[in-house]
This record gives structure tokens, C-alpha cells and sequence, in this order.
């Protein structure tokens, strides 16, 4: 393949280093592409993810740094602050933002576009540059819309707002050379949506994994009380309050050993977490931590004797989960409890703990009982074998090769 071989990759929240202090999927599958013989450039808003601060110090419509070896287009987008109906205008604004022509004016010719949601407008942009320059437009999704804001009791489904989104992600369906997604079950939702026959692919979430990975020390800490530890969001989706309400139980019916819960983050469900957590008899073992940069993630994971992924029992999450958090936990080589769909979790697979159902409380609470009664040797076990797991499947320089392939062959096609 020669070298004139771009990819635009277009994903309004993706964080990148100098923005975020931290990086995520796409930097971290793009900054491998170029091994495979392809060029990425990704398109990013210039205001943070979840809090919507502003991070361009001046008034240009467009920003232009070099993150991990991977150019990078900053689009301007006005500030949001947490706000939804600003968050709105902010996602107009780089829609608009990104299809002026000045925005991609200097930047190689791609060959192919890829548009991921969070948000399909920013899909929907880059299906519109796709047909600027008559090349493939791959369609990732990430998240499932409408059906995600429905589960969460934001949308009716049957209100206009969930009928416009619905018909915009049948568009882009529809106008997608291929459509990829770290969602395992991303065919059953194609079929659902009356596409049987799209291709798709399968590209999860992955880490990247240091070159002295191997050599760190991943034995569980020794003290006089067990932690669990929850990192993430603090949103409508996390099921937080059957969290809490199963360690509360589990503390309970445990005599031997002090167990404490730690949350870490932040969203809108965080007071009222906060204030439903001072209501049980376990709330002096219960603390709520602020959020932190994804780089601090591993060493305050590792200070947990047992992680906890937590979410809500929902319909969507029948077509598969991909959390950035799974990774984490298992590169942290720590025992997990995971509330997740059976037979869809690469935590399930690894054995890298238990798992129960989104929303089992009592389920939840029995996993928390028996993971602290087992012994240390056995919650070793499963921290290594969690470790040695995401670091054979799901490291991204091997899911940048997956990546690779599809878009060579969709220009072999052409």
C-alpha cells in the first residue's frame, strides 16, 4: 500500500493528551495505523468531555497539534459546562465547524473517513466530507441511538426527538461502506434495524499496555480491611444505587473483615448518590472521590483489593458492552465484580472474577460476599488471569492491524 493512504477519523469527544491529559480509543488505534501502511487524522472538538470547558486560548476556528506521533484537527466548539441544552448547540457547532471548507484546507486527502458517534451528528459530518471526495465513509458506533437515551428515561420513544434520531441512524447505516463497533452484538442491532445484511465489524476497546508491564508488582495489597473500588461515571446508566445497596447489604453479613466501598468520579447522579449513601447503616465505610485523569486510573486501581463495574439492567446492553473501565480493571490486575450482561463481558471470559446481572442486587451482593471470603490466592488467580487477558486480546496496537485491514479492503473494493 503506498503512502497516500489516509484515514479521517472523525469523533467530536475523542481525548487526546494536550486537551484531556489522558488518551482514548481512537488516538490510541490511530497512533499504530501508520505501521499497518495507513495515515490517520482525527477531528476533535476543542472542549472537554464531560465537563465541556473550552481548551483553545484563541479565537481560531481551528487548532492543529501532533499527539503521539498522530495530527490532530481541534474544531472550536463553544463551552458547555455540563449543561445540556448548551451541550446541544456545542454538538451543532462542530458539525458546522467541521464540514467548512477551511477546516480541512492543508490536511492530506483521505482515502477513506471514518464517523464515530458518542453523537451521530458528528457520524452524520463525515459522511457528508465521505461524499465531498467520492471515497468510503465507515460508520462506528459507539453508542446506540435512540435506544440508549430511551433505556434512560430521556427520550419517549415514541416523541419526535427519538423518531429523528432513529431515521438519522438508519441514514447513516444505509450510506456506510461498513460499519464498525466495539459492541460484540453489533450485528443482532444492524438486523433489528432492518439491515441484515450491512457489513460490520467487530474492533472492541483495548489499553495500551507499558513496555515494563510485565515486571510491576500485581500482588493484592495486604492491610487490616478489604476495598472494594468503583471508578467512572456517576450517571443514570451505572446502576450506583444497587451498588450501594448490595455492599450495604454484604457489610452486613460480614463479621470478619472491614470492608469499605470507594467511588471515584463523577456525573449527574453524584449528590443524590452521595445523600442515598448516608441513609445505610454502612455510609462511615462509604467515601466519594473526585474524578481523575485517565493516566492516574492504574495506580489508584491497584489500590483496590477488588474492583466493581457497575450497570443498569437495560435492553440496549443486549447488543454488548464495551467500557474503557474493563480494560482498566484488568490491566490492573485486581479481582473484578462485574453487574454485566452474561456471555458479553471480557471480564466473564478472562475469569477474571464475577459476574451477575445488570440490576441483581441481591446477586451483587452475594458476588461482594463470596469475593470476600475467598482467600488471597484465589483473588490473585483471577487478577492475572484478567491481566494476561486484555494484554493477548486487547492490546491496541493488535486492534490497529484489525482496523487496517478493514479499511484496506474497502479501498481494494473501490
Amino acid at each position: 500500500m503506498s503512502e497516500d493512504h489516509h484515514v479521517w477519523i472523525i469523533n467530536h469527544y475523542s481525548t487526546i493528551p494536550s486537551k484531556d491529559h489522558s488518551h482514548g480509543r481512537h488516538l490510541g488505534l490511530a497512533q499504530y495505523l501508520s505501521e499497518y501502511g495507513w495515515y490517520p487524522v482525527l477531528f476533535v472538538a476543542s472542549t472537554t468531555h464531560p465537563l465541556g470547558e473550552q481548551r483553545m486560548g484563541t479565537l481560531a476556528c481551528t487548532k492543529r497539534t501532533m499527539e503521539l506521533g498522530v495530527p490532530c484537527v481541534w474544531i472550536r466548539t463553544p463551552a458547555y459546562w455540563g449543561k445540556q441544552m448548551l451541550r446541544l448547540f456545542n454538538m451543532i457547532a462542530f458539525t458546522v465547524g467541521l464540514l467548512r471548507p477551511g477546516a480541512t484546507r492543508g490536511v492530506p486527502r483521505p482515502s477513506v473517513v471514518l464517523g464515530s458517534t458518542v453523537h451521530p451528528l458528528a457520524a452524520w459530518a463525515a459522511s457528508r466530507l465521505a461524499k465531498r471526495y467520492r471515497i468510503p465513509f465507515v460508520y462506528e458506533i459507539r453508542d446506540i441511538w435512540p435506544e440508549s437515551l430511551v433505556d434512560l428515561g430521556a427520550l419517549s420513544a415514541r416523541g419526535l426527538p427519538a423518531k429523528l434520531l432513529a431515521r438519522l441512524s438508519d441514514t447513516l447505516i444505509k450510506k456506510a461502506d461498513r460499519v464498525v463497533s466495539p459492541l460484540p452484538n453489533i450485528g443482532l442491532y444492524l438486523s433489528d434495524r432492518h439491515f441484515p445484511d450491512k457489513l460490520s465489524s467487530y474492533i472492541p476497546n483495548g489499553i495500551d499496555a507499558p513496555s515494563n508491564w510485565e515486571r510491576e508488582d500485581h500482588t493484592t495489597p495486604k492491610r487490616g480491611s478489604f476495598t472494594f473500588m468503583y471508578l467512572g461515571s456517576h450517571g443514570y446508566g451505572n446502576g450506583l444505587e444497587t451498588l450501594l445497596s448490595a455492599f450495604d447489604k454484604a457489610s452486613q453479613q460480614t463479621s470478619t473483615v472491614k470492608a469499605s466501598l470507594r467511588l471515584i468520579g463523577d456525573g449527574p447522579r453524584k449528590k443524590k448518590l452521595m445523600d442515598f449513601a448516608k441513609t445505610l447503616s454502612s455510609s462511615e465505610s462509604i467515601t466519594f472521590e473526585d474524578r481523575i485523569p485517565r493516566s492516574q486510573v492504574m495506580g489508584r486501581a491497584q489500590e483496590a483489593d477488588c474492583l466493581v463495574a457497575s450497570l443498569a439492567n437495560m435492553p440496549v446492553l443486549r447488543y454488548g458492552i464495551s467500557p474503557n473501565k474493563f480494560f482498566d480493571y484488568m490491566l490492573a490486575a485486581r479481582p473484578i465484580i462485574c453487574a454485566a450482561p452474561s456471555g458479553l463481558s471480557p471480564i466473564e471470559e478472562a475469569g477474571a472474577g464475577l459476574t451477575v446481572e445488570p440490576g441483581d442486587e441481591s446477586g451483587l451482593c452475594q458476588a461482594m460476599t463470596e469475593m470476600l471470603a475467598a482467600g488471597d490466592e484465589k483473588r490473585i488467580q483471577m487478577g492475572l488471569q484478567g491481566r494476561d487477558y486484555v494484554l493477548k486480546h486487547f492490546t491496541y496496537h493488535d486492534l490497529a492491524a484489525r482496523l487496517a485491514g478493514i479499511l484496506k479492503s474497502l479501498v481494494v473494493e473501490q
